[in-house]
């Protein structure tokens, strides 16, 4: 890391205490201050005015991330407390100096890491086998059947912890489990909120991919954070002829087989988007596809038409847009995505110019939408704008001639040959 930023940053930070205190004042709306206290590190702390309060969180931030170690290793707030008390060692910046920061840093650095596995029940979904299922960076168990490979690895297991296991069991016949290496079980769990997001999204994803490709009706709802639970719903209608009461039943999605659909399926390439949640550096173009994926996992789970069909093509500018280098004159970002879609899924000039069709259709929808000239949305443009989501990103993950391209540029590159080849 950059020493030297970091102790400039901290001396900056230093010369706005005022009485070896900082004080805070956080601006309300209208722009009308209000004094408020804080207290970080068992220390009472504030800043005088915007700037300096602007300038301190911006500061934790920046001096947090300056280290990956640290970074990797502890949340914000820990980092926060300790430079707080860190910083009540000075009178004035002057004081503060190189040697001094680098302990700082290194009262965390010097600490060993610890292993952990997070475990989490997953609701909308149920697995019968006797081995657990490994797909990716995750292992899925029966709460019930693995119950004792799981808690037997661990020999410090309380009766407070394994009481909590068994509470899973009652909510839920799946637990997922990810293994995360962190300073402090804060940061652990911080580190698994994180993938368990990305599982959310990618089983979401493939479970939709799968349902159309076997012309299956997708009733499935699967999750850990983001599970639309089955809810009743009570109403009056009341007139002057009869007055009824109303009562359904709303989000009763079926149970998903995780036993039974191939989500791990070389066949179907679903193994290799599992793969790419295990790298540690990903190209630009998977990033491109996680990318996708996490969009299309967010309007999967949406009620409300406009937004589903928003984060469709969220999801579509995610994967295909780009800034054209060396060009005196850019094509408008629908023309590009229209065209890169059109090679990349379809093989015949009828199929290209279908897709590139059903792209500016969705893609003009969206624009209505956002400039205020349309609400309504069918179900037909957003199953559009699904289909071309899915055989978009399983082409980019499975054809030969693309799946080993690292950039969306090299997938440019590919289309100008196809389409000027041909």
């Amino acid at each position: 890391m950059n020493y030297t930023k970091a102790l400039s940053t901290i001396k900056d930070l230093l010369k706005r205490v005022e009485d070896r205190r900082i004080k805070y004042i956080v601006y309300l709306p209208k722009f009308d201050p209000k004094t408020h206290s804080i207290t970080m590190g068992g220390t009472n702390l504030s800043f005088q005015g915007k700037e300096n309060a602007t300038s301190f969180l911006n500061a934790v931030d920046e001096l947090w991330r300056a280290n990956k170690v640290v970074f990797e290793a502890y949340t914000k707030e820990t980092f926060e407390d300790e430079l707080v008390k860190f910083m009540q060692n000075f009178k004035n910046a002057e004081e503060c100096s190189l040697e001094h920061l680098k302990k700082f840093y290194q009262t965390f650095t010097s600490k060993k890491t610890i292993k952990f596995e997070a475990l989490y029940p997953v609701y909308g979904a149920e697995y019968y086998k006797d081995h657990p299922l490994k797909i990716g960076p995750y292992t899925i168990y029966n709460t019930n059947i693995h119950r004792e490979q799981i808690l037997n690895k661990y020999p410090f297991i309380s009766k407070n912890v394994e009481s909590e296991y068994d509470k899973f069991a009652e909510i839920s016949n799946v637990v997922i489990s990810v293994h995360v290496e962190a300073g402090e079980s804060e940061k652990a769990d911080e580190k698994a909120l994180i993938m368990l997001q990305q599982f959310e999204n990618t089983i979401q994803f493939i479970i939709a991919d799968y349902m159309d490709r076997t012309e299956q009706i997708n009733n499935y709802d699967i999750g850990v954070f983001n599970f639309h639970e089955t809810k009743r719903t009570h109403g009056l209608l009341l007139s002057n002829q009869l007055s009824v009461s109303i009562n359904s039943l709303t989000n009763t999605p079926d149970m998903v087989p995780l036993h039974e659909i191939p989500i791990n399926d070389p066949n179907y390439g679903y193994d290799l988007l599992w793969d790419m949640l295990e790298k540690e550096n990903l190209t630009e173009l998977e990033k491109r596809i996680m990318s996708g994926i996490t969009w299309i996992g967010k309007g999967l789970r949406d009620k409300e038409s406009t937004r589903v069909l928003v984060q469709y093509v969220f999801a579509l500018e995610a994967l295909l847009q780009f800034q054209q280098k060396d060009s005196m004159v850019s094509p408008s970002i629908t023309y590009k995505m229209a065209e890169l879609s059109a090679f990349i899924i379809g093989e015949e000039f009828e199929d290209r110019s279908e897709i590139e069709k059903m792209v500016k259709q969705v893609y003009g929808k969206r624009s209505a939408i956002a400039h205020g000239g349309s609400h309504e949305v069918d179900e037909l443009i957003i199953y559009k704008a699904l289909w071309l989501m899915r055989n978009l990103i399983m082409m980019l993950v499975v054809n030969e001639e693309l799946k080993d391209s690292k950039t969306i540029q090299e997938v440019d590159k590919w289309v100008k040959k196809q389409k000027y080849s041909s």
